[in-house]
Formats: structure tokens, sequence, C-alpha cells
């Protein structure tokens, strides 16, 4: 069976409990189940953790009728292979809770590209614009990912695991835009200014308009005038977690 793992925190301290912050009276976590739902009939199962601060995830997925599961608060790859285990999953794809405009399409990509494969495969697409894009994992893959892992502390896992005997299966992004020319993550205030005024021109549309009609709104609007300058503090901090 296939699933859709949304990985989620309210442990952020750059922008407080930010997947629970409420844009229009919905939570930015809320406005990715929608999208995801709207395109997909793929399960979603939010992985979270034991931590009591994170509690309030676990009312929204029973108020969203998704599936949840909490693990370790640190080791993140064992919390996605108890995942898979206790709910039977042979491929996943991981998103961000942070990330609400996923690309849909890509994400139907790499489940057709793992159930393709028979070795333990790790679907890439970084090459994606942040904030659209997750990694795909069949089972095998991610036990040896887990197995293999050198830390139990690994929020920051894509360098560990690109050193690992996987099958790698790398998309490129077929947008008519560079990804460092755009930014859709939301990690910042800038990033929630950013997702804030694009709600308020598309309105419902977000559950439906594909990631370039997205970015043509992102550019219209000048978008990148508030939020591209995070892009390399983000890059920073993520190459320093990673060391």
């Amino acid at each position: 069976m296939d699933g859709i793992i949304i990985t989620a925190r309210l442990k952020s301290t750059r922008l407080l409990k930010k997947v629970i912050i409420k844009v229009e009276d919905k939570t930015i976590l809320n406005y990715l189940i929608d999208r995801i739902k709207n395109q997909s009939d793929i399960p979603i199962y939010l992985c979270t953790s034991q931590e009591t601060e994170d509690d309030p995830l676990i009312n929204l997925s029973n108020e969203s009728k998704i599936n949840y599961f909490r693990g370790d608060a640190e080791d993140v790859l064992n919390r996605y292979y108890e995942c898979m285990n206790f709910f039977n999953l042979d491929n996943v794809y991981i998103v961000y809770a942070d990330e609400p405009f996923i690309d849909v399409d890509l994400l139907k990509l790499s489940f057709d590209q793992l159930k393709n494969s028979k070795k333990p495969s790790w679907i890439r697409n970084d090459d994606y614009v942040d904030g659209v894009f997750g990694y795909g994992f069949n089972y095998s893959a991610l036990k040896m990912v887990n197995n293999l892992k050198t830390s139990d502390n690994n929020e920051v896992w894509g360098e560990m695991v690109s050193k690992m005997p996987l099958k790698i299966i790398k998309n490129f992004c077929p947008y008519k835009i560079k990804k460092d020319k755009v930014r859709l993550t939301i990690d910042y205030k800038d990033d929630l200014d950013v997702f804030e005024k694009i709600i308020l021109e598309i309105r419902d549309n977000y559950k439906s308009m594909n990631i370039e009609e997205i970015i043509n709104v992102y550019n219209k609007l000048r978008l990148y005038q508030i939020n591209l300058h995070r892009a390399n503090d983000y890059n920073l901090r993520i190459k320093s977690q990673s060391i």
C-alpha cells in the first residue's frame, strides 16, 4: 500500500508553531492536507513525535480525518520506518507540513517510479523549487536507511542517505523558471507573508492550481522581493546541521 507521510513538529523557533498558524481561518497544515486530498486518494499519515508539545497536531489530524503516528523526537528516519511498519506501507512519499503548495503531479510520478523499481530506491526531487517537492522511498530502502544511519539525531538526513547503496531516481524540474528564483516553503515570517498574499489572491484555487500557475502568481505579485533572500539563510542553516 502507498502512503503520504507528512512530517510535522511544533518545535520551530524562527516561526513559533508555524504549521498550526492560521491564514484565513485555516492552518498551514490544513492547506497542505486539503490540496493533497483534492488531487489524490492516496492515504495520508501525519508523522510526529511523542512529545507533549506536539499534542495539538494529533487533534488536528483527527479533525482532518487522517491517521497519525508518534515516534522518536530526534530520530526522524526511525520514525518514518516505524510508521511504515505500523501501517503496513510498501511505498511512501515524505512531505513537510510547512510546504502547503506540494506538487501533487510530482508526488504521483514518484509513486509510479517506486512501483516500477525492484531495488531499494530513493526518489530525489530536490531539483524542484523549494516548498513543492518531497522524497519517495520503498520499504526496503527505508529499512536500509534506518539500519545504516550514522546518527540517531537526524532531522537533516539527506546527505547521510545520499552516501548509502540505494538506487537513486532523480527527477528534474520542468517549470520554466530556475529553482533559485522562487521560494514557496514557510520557515520565516517573510515566507508566511508570501503565503498569505498568494492565498488572498487565489482563494480556494490553492487546492487545484498547478505549481506553474502558483509561480506565476508569485512573480506577478513580485513576492520574491519579500522572501527570496531567505533562501540563503535557510541553506546555510541546513548545511550547518548536516555537518
